[in-house]
C-alpha cells in the first residue's frame, strides 16, 4: 500500500462513498416501497358515530410486581355501501398502550358517545375500519437519515485512515 500515490488513495476512497451511497439510496427507496405497500390502497371516508368511548388497562408483571398499561376503545358504527359495521379499532396498525390514563384519556377527548366522527376503510375490506390515520414517514426518513449520516461517518473514517497511512497525519 506504501506505493499508492494520495490521488490513487482518495479515489479509492471516492469510490467507497459513492459505493455506500447509493446502498443507503436503495436502502430508502425499498423502506419507501415497502411503507406503500403498507397502506391502505383504497381508503375512504365514511360518517360514523361513536358509542362508546373509554380507557381500559392491562395489568402485567414486570420485575416481580404489577404494572399497568392504558388502552383507549371507541366503539363506532357506520354504514357503507349498504350495509351497517360496527368496529373498535382506534388506530390503522397495532393497538396503542399509554403509560397513563391521562395519555389514554387525551387520545379519545373528541370521541364522545352519540357524536359523529369520520372512519377510515379500505373499500375492498369494508368491515376493516379506523378512526385515526396516524401512520407517518419516520420510518423510512430514519433510515434514510441514518444512511446519511452512516455515509458521511464511513467518508470521514477513510478519509483519516487514508490520510495515517499516507503518513499525513
Amino acid at each position: 500500500m506504501g506505493d499508492r500515490s494520495e490521488t490513487e488513495r482518495l479515489a479509492g476512497t471516492a469510490v467507497f462513498a459513492v459505493v455506500v451511497l447509493i446502498a443507503g439510496l436503495w436502502a430508502i427507496s425499498t423502506a419507501h416501497g415497502l411503507y406503500a405497500q403498507g397502506t391502505v390502497e383504497e381508503k375512504e371516508l365514511v360518517e360514523a358515530e361513536v358509542l362508546t368511548a373509554d380507557v381500559e388497562y392491562n395489568e402485567y408483571d414486570l420485575d416481580d410486581e404489577t404494572a399497568l398499561e392504558y388502552v383507549p376503545r371507541v366503539e363506532y358504527t357506520y354504514t357503507y355501501d349498504g350495509t351497517t359495521y360496527t368496529s373498535d379499532t382506534l388506530y390503522r396498525g397495532p393497538e396503542h398502550v399509554f403509560d397513563t390514563w391521562e395519555e389514554a384519556a387525551a387520545a379519545i377527548d373528541e370521541y364522545e358517545a352519540g357524536t359523529e366522527t369520520t372512519a377510515y376503510i379500505d373499500a375492498t375490506e369494508p368491515d376493516d375500519a379506523y378512526l385515526i390515520d396516524d401512520r407517518s414517514l419516520a420510518l423510512p426518513a430514519l433510515l434514510g437519515g441514518g444512511g446519511l449520516v452512516a455515509v458521511g461517518l464511513v467518508s470521514i473514517g477513510q478519509t483519516i485512515y487514508v490520510r495515517r497511512l499516507a503518513g499525513g497525519g
